[in-house]
């Protein structure tokens, strides 16, 4: 688990599905490379911290969203996030 935690980008992937359900459109904003992007949320997903699902219709289209275990992860992240920042 410590291992994808240290993966550039994931904290803030993380972070920002904290809003809710994203396509992964809307994470590029935080990846902007699609190729980073897809290894990284399946790597996410190979760790049980988020799912991701494929539009039916168009497949394309992909929504990710977290788990439990990765919203626990990711409010704990995003407390950290404010405290560091609070500090500075």
């Amino acid at each position: 688990m410590s291992n994808i935690l240290d993966k550039q980008h994931a904290v803030p992937v993380l972070i920002k599905l904290l809003e809710g359900n994203k396509f992964m459109t809307e994470l590029s904003s935080v990846v902007s490379n699609y190729s980073t992007l897809r290894l990284l949320i399946r790597d996410l997903q190979d760790n049980g911290l988020v799912i991701v699902d494929e539009i039916v219709k168009d497949k394309r289209k992909v929504k990710v969203s977290l788990t439990e275990k990765g919203r626990a992860i990711a409010n704990k992240l995003k407390e950290a996030q404010e405290i560091l920042e609070s500090n500075n």
